[in-house]
Order: structure tokens, then C-alpha cells, then sequence
């Protein structure tokens, strides 16, 4: 492995500013590059540039990408020829309503469940961060959806169907530019893309779960052997070999069947407060299919906020590839039912939570019910009380109430995990990897064999991004280096 290359830091990257390289492949973070929110990349095939996801950060005066740097470096927003939204989830598209201000709606392009889900949620986000944050960004962003600009434009950007090929061609070369959306397994629509330009292959992950979900339908995409140059990959929980927390997936989920069976059979109510987008519909999925094949007992399980907005779109996209998303039993909750209604046993509950931030949220209404009536429950969530600097986001009250329940963390990961990650490229054997959605951990910066009990193959290094750092792919000798 080139050592010189491996996690190379921001004033190793500045002392190669000089070297005159080919810079026909540029890859840049505008965001998301040494951060796990606030995806952006920008790709240019020589004067083809494409600008892939665009998110925000979350609870952030600085919420947008550099949009700057992309204007300075290209001059003009008109010469992005598209956007390409990878997902739903608002770190990789909450953005979007700045990019509808510079460019046509026909120049965004995502898959019709990415889309429809957006729609839906980007009102919903806005909302809920209105109140928690005072923010001038956020306040604009809401102006902005209420002239309708968002609801008359999201309708009309581009769709984009897996494996169907978009096609751009450098008016410089005459070379054609292949982009391939693939699976990535995140969430419903997630997607990832395949670059193919002057014979070279980058494959681009976004967030990205090789193991198939039970609530997207569609099986991930795995790159052939030996056929990459470059893959940009997820770095999530790359660097957490030992630790990608807390266990597999299939012990995952085992242990989620347990703990509600355990519930279950002691008579305890049990509520999951959870993402409304991906985590949500793989907890629904497990707890029916659980109750369908006998391992927990068939009762109602109730639906409520958001997530059951977002499960329309998904039974719809299930019945679309003629399945059925869940059965009967789970039910979405009428709007004039009450707590004590909902509340009775046996009962499981799966309800938006936004990790408890929201006071007087619908969640905040079921745990105080719970304590208040000191009923025997199971609070599933992926927020741990216990973990550091858990309760510095959270209001007293919640901060109190938490303390006096049974909540039970528990981990349903859906990016790749560390030993995932080293058996793709194993597997690919590309030139470089590319790191993103990571926060640079310099501690281990030039200890990665120490690290990884997995073996890299040879010739093979692994960049860190960091944002506005370009990264060119050298036309000439098959690599990639920072400049």
C-alpha cells in the first residue's frame, strides 16, 4: 500500500498543489466530505460536472454546502448539466430548495420513491426544526415553500430508473460520460451510481448497505470483481472494525424480536420511537414478519406521525413490484383515537421520534402517559440515555421523564459496516478508495493494517475527503491524487 497516500492530512494534501497532473476526473466535497451530514459532491469529466446529493446539516447556522466554492470554481451554476439526489434522508437532500432557485427542475434528477418521499418530507423537517432552532437559513427555506416554488417544481424533476443509463457528452473530447444508478440499499429509492468515462470506472456508494432489507424490495448493488478504478465509499463506521455497533445485522434484529417477545409475554406495552424515513419501515417489516412466522405473538401494532405518510409511498412501490409491504396487523392510527385508547395491552407502537427532541410531540404524549399511569413498558429507541453528551440536546422535562422509564437502545444500522467495507475492496480491488459521510480520526491516520485484521490488496490506497479538497483521477496513470 502507498503509505504516503493513506489518510493524508489536510498540509500533506497542500504540499502537492504544484505537481502538473492530468485533471480530466475531478471529484470535490462540498459538504459531507470529512462530515457524516450535509452530502454534496461535485464530479467533472472534463467540462461534463455533475453535482451529486445535497444536504444539509442538521441544528446548523451553517446548514447549506459551499455552494460559494462551486460558483467560484465553475463561474456560473448554469454549467452543472445535473443533480443527481441519491435519497430521501435530509443530509443528503434538504437542499434542495437552493438548487430549484439556480438551475431547472428538469437538471434534478432521483428515483420516483425519492422523490415522492422528499415531497412529503421536506414540509414535515422544516416544520419540526422551526421550533427547536431559530435559524434565518431555515426561516428563508420556509418562505420559500409557502410561494409554492417547491410543490410546482419537485413534480417535475427528472426520473431516474436503476441501471437505465444517463448519457452527457463533453462538447472538449466528444467523449460520452455514462452515469448507471444502481441499488445502494439504504432506504426505498436509495441509489448509487456508476461513472464510466475514458475507459475509466468509479463507483460512487452514497450511504450504502450491502445486506438486503426486508423494506426496500430490491437487492443492493455489488460491483463486479476487478472492474473498478475508484470507489467513493461510505466511511460511516469505517473506522470502527471491532465495533460496528453493536452487532450484525441478523443479531440485530434477533435481538429486537427478543426483547419484544420478552415484552410481550410479561405484558408490557412497547413503543418505538424511530427515523420516519428507512429505519421506521425495516422495524415494521421485521415485527410483522416476526408475527406472521410465529416468533412473537400477533398483536396490533399502531402507526403514528409521519411514518405513516412515508408508508403509502412504500406500499405503494411494493405493490408496483406486485408484493405487499405488511399485513393487517399493522394499522395506521385514526386521528381522533386517544393515548389511553392506544395505550392498552397487548400493543406495540412504532411513532416518528426525532430522538425525543420535540417537546409535547405525539412520542413525548405516549412515555409521559406511560409514566404518569406507571404502566409496565418497553421503550425500543435508538437513543441511548446512557450514552456521553446524550441529554445536552434534550429539554429537563424529557431529560427527567427518560430517566424514570425502561428504555432499551438497540442498533439497526443501515450504512456498510467496517468489515463490509474491507470486503468490497478486497473483492473489487480498485486503485483507491475514496472515504466520505466521515469524520477524520487522525489518531489512527497512519495505523489502518493495525487496525483492519483484513488484508487490502496491493497497489491499493484509502483517501479521506475533506470538504473543498478536489481530488483528480489521473488519466494517464491509472491514480488518484489530492491537488
Amino acid at each position: 500500500m502507498d503509505k504516503s497516500e493513506l489518510y493524508a492530512g489536510e498540509t500533506e494534501l497542500k504540499e502537492q498543489f504544484n505537481e502538473k497532473i492530468d485533471t480530466s476526473i475531478r471529484f470535490i466535497p462540498l459538504g459531507g466530505g470529512n462530515e457524516a451530514s450535509c452530502s454534496s459532491f461535485l464530479f467533472s469529466f472534463d467540462d461534463i460536472h455533475i453535482l451529486v446529493d445535497c444536504g444539509v446539516r442538521y441544528n446548523s447556522r451553517k446548514r447549506y454546502p459551499d455552494y460559494s466554492y462551486l460558483t467560484r470554481l465553475l463561474g456560473s451554476w448554469s454549467k452543472i448539466q445535473a443533480v443527481l439526489v441519491t435519497h430521501s434522508h435530509m443530509d443528503h437532500c434538504g437542499a434542495i430548495l437552493p438548487i430549484m432557485q439556480n438551475l431547472p427542475s428538469e437538471k434534478i434528477y432521483a428515483t420516483i420513491p425519492t422523490r415522492e418521499i422528499l415531497e412529503r418530507i421536506l414540509p414535515f423537517q422544516l416544520e419540526f426544526e422551526s421550533e427547536i432552532i431559530d435559524d434565518e437559513t431555515l426561516n428563508n427555506e420556509i418562505k420559500l415553500l409557502k410561494t409554492s416554488l417547491f410543490n410546482e417544481k419537485i413534480k417535475i424533476i427528472s426520473e431516474i430508473s436503476f441501471f437505465k443509463p444517463l448519457t452527457f457528452t463533453s462538447k472538449k473530447r466528444g467523449t460520452v460520460l455514462e452515469v448507471i444508478p444502481v441499488p445502494s440499499g439504504h432506504i426505498l429509492g436509495s441509489s448509487g451510481f456508476l461513472f464510466k468515462y475514458v475507459g475509466k470506472t468509479i463507483f460512487f456508494s452514497s450511504d450504502y448497505q450491502p445486506q438486503q432489507q426486508y423494506s426496500i424490495g430490491q437487492k443492493p448493488y455489488i460491483p463486479k470483481q476487478n472492474g473498478l478504478d475508484c470507489i467513493i465509499l461510505d466511511g460511516t463506521n469505517f473506522y470502527m472494525p471491532t465495533q460496528s455497533l453493536p452487532l450484525q445485522r441478523k443479531e440485530q434484529e434477533k435481538f429486537i424480536i427478543e426483547s419484544v417477545n420478552r415484552a410481550l409475554n410479561q405484558h408490557q406495552l412497547i413503543v418505538f420511537p424511530v427515523q420516519a424515513t428507512g429505519h421506521a419501515q425495516e422495524i415494521i417489516k421485521i415485527i410483522d414478519n416476526a408475527m406472521l412466522n410465529g416468533s412473537i405473538k400477533t398483536v396490533p401494532v399502531f402507526l403514528d406521525g409521519f411514518i405513516n405518510e412515508v408508508l403509502k409511498i412504500y406500499r405503494k412501490e411494493f405493490k408496483r413490484q406486485k408484493s405487499v409491504f405488511c399485513s393487517s396487523n399493522v394499522q395506521n392510527r385514526a386521528k381522533d383515537l386517544r393515548i389511553e385508547d392506544i395505550l392498552t395491552f397487548p400493543t406495540i407502537i412504532i411513532t416518528t421520534s426525532k430522538n425525543f427532541l420535540k417537546p409535547n410531540s405525539r412520542s413525548y404524549d405516549y412515555v409521559s402517559h406511560i409514566n404518569n399511569k406507571n404502566l409496565p413498558h418497553l421503550i425500543m429507541s435508538q437513543f441511548d440515555p446512557s450514552a456521553p453528551n446524550t441529554f445536552t440536546k434534550l429539554s429537563l422535562d424529557m431529560q427527567n421523564l427518560l430517566l424514570n422509564l425502561n428504555v432499551v437502545p438497540f442498533r439497526l444500522e443501515t450504512h456498510i459496516s467496517a468489515k463490509d467495507s474491507i470486503n468490497l475492496i478486497q473483492k473489487t480491488a480498485p486503485n483507491k478508495v475514496i472515504l466520505t459521510h466521515s469524520i477524520v480520526r487522525s489518531s489512527i491516520s497512519r495505523s489502518l493494517e493495525g487496525l483492519h485484521p483484513l488484508k487490502f490488496p496491493k497497489n491499493c490506497s484509502v483517501i479521506q475527503s475533506i470538504n473543498n479538497m478536489p481530488i483528480y483521477l489521473r488519466g494517464n496513470k491509472n491514480a488518484i491524487k489530492y491537488i
